[in-house]
């Protein structure tokens, strides 16, 4: 087999002025899983994380502020590389415009290599994105046997119909290959290729670490995922369009494995775990944190992508927090029964989270309660039921978000059929830019509910504890919300 040599890039970012924007901390996963798989087989790998390698410069441009690498320094570093294919990451449908810039300038430099694109927004809407010609492949869901097939493909020759879930153009007809399974034995990937990123500028921010008001506990830390797959169905999701619905997970040892190459080479004290499910078995989180304990391993831990609240118990949350787990997110969505069961399908009794929020803070563990307002069905009440209810929970951070409706999931689905749709501006699909108008509720009421929510609950939080020693970017948070603090957020 003759290598080739593989770009691999995440584009710049950007974001609206007002828009609170954090800088991502940690070397993008999906990229370094693909990497690490290329270069196993023998191929060249070379990643460009455009953002982290120049996540001080800020460009105003096209109405909003670009983040990292400008187009012009990108060129560069592509003619540098001189790949033979370019594997572009777009996670989220409002960074889609630069995944485009970014395929464009590929074909400027050399309109004969070939770009494939993945991630969270082309799995969604892989029709769409194709309608742009500067890409010539779509992979959807997991990216590394995919990518790995495409690669030897188009080294060999080979027929484009063996690679699963992959979008391509045959004689101006566009084709999808079905992904017919998804891998279950997750233990044989390789670690993420870390070392092919600048991991010093992550660990330097990751030093800096504030997102809504929460720090981390020790420094610096570093993002792991320990399981695929989800099989849960909220509304508002799209990740089962990126792991599929049947759940996967790495055995407890390879898990801890990891664990302990980040704390060895490169000093890790931290792990967030960016899992959908983490808790979902039981006893692998019993052994996961079994084995952190046999081997003495000193790391705190978190899950910043939440758990769901029916997987815990008192006998699990007390090993979680002896093993190094200091702070769990919840995924709560709402204080409305009806909203919470028949709209989102969450399978989750308030009563139930009342008891688990209790079980925590009696472990003197952190709580924050992930909550999502303004979804088709709701109404005014319904969403002032979900920010009482917060209120009402002895939580120690609350994020209030609007119900977003990307690509592939059933809420644009839904959006898309009764004309709910305020606008189709991908640039505006974030949880923070109401998006959806019903006939209970238009998307200005939605955002005023939720900039509302945000400081109902910091300042109940204030007045019920008024002796609690608040840490600064506690109180910082607080008096931009009374304030209407319109700062950019680094």
């Amino acid at each position: 087999m003759i290598e080739m040599k593989v770009l691999l890039v995440y584009p710049p970012d950007s974001y609206l002025a007002g828009e609170e924007y954090f800088v991502h901390r940690s070397p993008p996963l999906g990229l370094a899983y693909i990497a690490a798989l290329l270069e196993k087989a023998g191929h060249d790998v070379e990643v460009i994380d455009c953002v982290i390698e120049n996540w001080r410069q800020r460009i105003w441009e096209d109405d909003c502020y670009h983040v990292g690498l400008s187009w012009n320094e990108m060129r560069s570093r592509i003619k540098q590389v001189e790949p033979d294919i370019v594997g572009i990451s777009c996670m989220f449908s409002c960074q889609f415009r630069n995944a485009q810039k970014t395929a464009r300038l590929v074909k400027e430099v050399d309109p004969n290599i070939p770009v494939v694109v993945g991630g969270a927004h082309p799995s969604g809407a892989p029709s769409l994105v194709m309608k742009d010609p500067d890409f010539d492949f779509v992979i959807i869901g997991e990216g590394e046997y995919s990518m790995l097939s495409l690669v030897n493909c188009l080294e060999e020759g080979g027929s484009l119909d063996v690679v699963q879930g992959l979008v391509f153009r045959e004689n101006d007809v566009l084709k999808i290959n079905p992904r017919k399974h998804f891998p279950r034995d997750l233990d044989v990937l390789p670690f993420p290729a870390r070392h092919l990123f600048p991991i010093k500028e992550y660990l330097v921010l990751s030093a800096d670490y504030k997102m809504n008001g929460i720090s981390a506990k020790r420094i610096p830390f570093t993002t792991m995922i320990t399981s695929r797959g989800c099989p849960n169905r909220c509304v508002f999701c799209v990740i089962h369009k990126v792991w599929g619905r049947f759940w996967r997970a790495r055995s407890p040892r390879n898990v801890v494995d990891e664990i302990e190459l980040l704390v060895d080479k490169y000093k890790i004290r931290e792990i967030h775990f960016q899992d959908d499910n983490l808790t979902l078995d039981k006893n692998r989180m019993r052994n996961i944190c079994r084995e952190i304990l046999n081997r003495g391993v000193d790391i705190s831990w978190t899950t910043p992508n939440g758990v769901h609240v029916n997987t815990l118990d008192e006998d699990l949350l007390q090993i979680m927090k002896r093993s190094g787990c200091y702070r769990l997110f919840l995924g709560i969505e709402s204080g409305n029964p009806y909203i919470l069961n028949s709209i989102v399908e969450k399978g989750l009794s308030l009563a139930r989270v009342r008891e688990v929020v209790k079980l925590i803070k009696r472990l003197d563990m952190e709580t924050v309660g992930f909550f999502v307002l303004g979804l088709p069905g709701e109404t005014k009440d319904t969403m002032k039921d979900t920010v009482e209810f917060a209120k009402s929970l002895d939580l120690d951070h609350a994020q209030f978000s609007i119900a977003t409706p990307y690509p592939g999931t059933d809420l644009y689905d839904q959006c898309k059929s009764m004309g709910y749709l305020k606008n189709e501006d991908l640039s505006k699909l974030w949880v923070g830019c109401a998006n959806i108008s019903t006939d209970a509720f238009s998307s200005e009421d939605v955002q005023k509910v939720c900039d509302n929510a945000k400081r109902e609950f910091e300042l109940h939080k204030l007045v019920k504890h008024p002796r609690k020693l608040f840490s600064r970017n506690e109180l910082r948070k607080i008096c931009k919300y009374f304030l209407r603090d319109t700062r950019l957020q680094r």
